[in-house]
């Protein structure tokens, strides 16, 4: 597969091989987006692996000078494993990235799930932290669902390999998550991690910041089912 943003090329090229990328035919149809002019826009591709119930990389054009390339893990609930998720993005004379393990359980309720996944790594987000100026969500309701590895900020041009390791270091570790989890979880844990993840996608879809701009270039049907396949 060949993308024409080099992380997102990167990060397939990671992952490709441990988790088994084969592209899910279904979604075939938004390999290649349209608007209803017939102009290219973007693509999505969506892949199926071992222990995942997706991998998306999609690449728009969200406005004059303005690109962004989306890469989303959803493992399977069956297995106990955060939601990887980064956004890379060319705006305009700045550069933009956040990214996150998403996680499926409450983190304030779970401290062994926080200690297993996320403790070992809090030595390298402070190190991030003095090297980019890190900022919080906008969006207060995803405050209830991003882990204390949360990554966003906006960077000179100068940065975009500073960032691009940034996100690979974090696939890295995630892939470590995921090859240390080849176990289900209980019925109880795995009714948690379902509601959590059903709240996360109906709120993701609500207050996606392209949605309504996308339905007016692409109509409501096509818009949607974009969106939807991040997810």
């Amino acid at each position: 597969m060949i993308f024409q943003n080099a992380l997102s090329q990167q990060l397939y090229d990671l992952t490709a091989a441990p988790l088994q990328l084969t592209l899910n035919a279904d979604y075939q149809d938004l390999n290649t987006i349209n608007t209803l002019q017939g102009e290219k826009i973007g693509s999505v591709f969506v892949f199926s692996g071992l222990r995942i119930a997706k991998m998306v990389i999609a690449e728009f054009i969200t406005g004059p000078g303005m690109v962004a390339s989306l890469v989303v893990i959803k493992p399977e609930y069956h297995y106990d494993v955060p939601r990887f998720g980064s956004d890379f993005s060319l705006m305009g004379d700045k550069l933009h990235l956040d990214m996150d393990f998403f996680p499926h359980r409450d983190l304030a309720t779970a401290p062994d799930y926080y200690q297993q996944y996320y403790q070992p790594l809090s030595e390298h987000y402070l190190q991030a932290m003095q090297q980019f100026h890190l900022t919080p969500p906008q969006g207060l309701w995803l405050r209830n669902y991003i882990s204390p590895l949360f990554f966003m900020t906006d960077a000179e041009p100068a940065k975009q390999l500073e960032l691009e390791q940034q996100a690979l270091s974090y696939m890295q570790q995630w892939l470590i998550i995921w090859a240390n989890n080849i176990g289900p979880v209980d019925s109880s844990s795995l009714a948690q991690i379902q509601l959590r993840a059903q709240h996360f996608e109906q709120l993701s879809m609500q207050h996606n910041p392209v949605l309504g701009m996308f339905g007016k270039i692409l109509g409501e049907e096509l818009a949607h089912r974009v969106i939807k396949s991040l997810y």
